[in-house]
């Protein structure tokens, strides 16, 4: 793997090598077959006990991109031979997408792909690239002949460069990155799909996404509820345990709202995929619902856990720090509600 000199991109100044482990895949299958049968409400049910049993939702969010940015894809829209070559249990997988400019706006790419001889040239940059430096393959949406286009590209390639980001708040464990690709030589056989399918490929997925991140994060959020609920229970406020308190009661009332509502919408949404014509509004809906949620609960569970866990490095003070990050990633909240406000007819007044 080459390395670069960050001297000639200021926006990766002082970046650091991301030593996490990533997750791993070997333990995690069932998932890619759940999602080519359609079983989505047990998938649903497998993202919401993920979300809730894994160490974070960096790692939630590495399952994600492993599985529907890379080999979904693959398994839906790759030649034979593609689908062969990469096992959802052996290769890590990525995709690139984000760029510094433009960021997920499919419009603003500037990544290209030239054809040559020997196949393609492949030119660009790409930032907050979840797996990104350990994975084997990635991904790459590249413009060729001005048509967004998917290509399989080895992150072992010469010409590709790796920078970690590891200076972030939170979200460690998703081992992001940004990718440079300096004129990387890939065969004819990269192109996933065809030329031109780029858009296609990107609005299915990122649609799944949502809509199992949402599962996922309403997992996390009844983790944080128990959680909460077994220290207010040993905590005592005046000699009592403090879930007497009324003023206690009320804000963990809030939680158990924000449980229960962000899991219904997550499974609705689930059910109803390929079933309604509204459904990526709906899984819109459902991540935007369960992002804020998961922000809510971690504030109000850290506001009742009281001074002493603020100091603490990871706990509370950690679920919050990740949960922050759920307001970017998979679609921004703002991007989500504009999405939602065009797509949903319960939007159109």
């Amino acid at each position: 793997m080459n390395e670069i000199l960050t001297d000639n991109l200021p926006h990766l100044n002082g970046r650091r090598r991301n030593e996490h482990k990533p997750f791993s895949i070997t333990d995690h299958s069932g998932f890619l077959e759940l999602a080519l049968g359609g079983h989505w409400e047990q998938l649903h049910d497998r993202f919401f006990d993920f979300g809730k049993e894994s160490a974070s939702t960096g790692d939630g969010l590495s399952l994600q991109a492993h599985l529907w940015g890379f080999h979904f894809p693959i398994a839906r829209h790759g030649s034979p031979s593609q689908k062969s070559k990469f096992s959802f249990r052996e290769i890590l997988g990525a995709h690139a997408v984000t760029e510094p400019e433009g960021g997920g706006n499919l419009g603003e790419i500037q990544t290209r792909a030239k054809a040559n001889e020997k196949g393609f040239s492949l030119s660009g940059e790409k930032c907050f690239v979840t797996n990104g430096t350990h994975a084997n393959h990635a991904l790459v949406y590249a413009l060729l002949e001005e048509k967004l286009t998917v290509f399989i590209v080895a992150l072992d390639s010469k010409g590709v460069s790796r920078v970690p980001l590891t200076d972030g708040l939170g979200m460690k464990e998703a081992d992001l990155c940004d990718l440079v690709f300096d004129n990387v030589q890939i065969p004819d056989e990269s192109v996933l799909g065809s030329v031109g399918s780029g858009p296609l490929l990107f609005q299915q997925g990122i649609a799944l996404e949502r809509a199992f991140v949402a599962s996922m994060l309403s997992g996390r959020i009844s983790r944080i509820r128990e959680t909460l609920s077994l220290q207010l229970r040993q905590k005592k406020i005046n000699g009592a345990p403090a879930l007497k308190n009324g003023m206690v009661q009320r804000r963990y009332t809030e939680v158990i709202s924000h449980e229960h509502c962000s899991k219904l919408l997550a499974r609705e949404t689930a059910r109803n995929i390929s079933a309604s014509a509204t459904w990526y509004s709906n899984a819109a809906l459902a991540k935007l619902n369960a992002s804020e949620s998961l922000v809510k609960t971690a504030q109000i569970a850290l506001e009742l856990f009281g001074a002493r866990e603020y100091f603490s490095k990871d706990g509370i003070q950690k679920e919050l720090r990740d949960a922050e990050a759920s307001l970017f990633y998979s679609g921004t909240s703002d991007l989500l509600r504009e999405f939602v406000a065009r797509t949903n007819p319960l939007a159109n007044l």
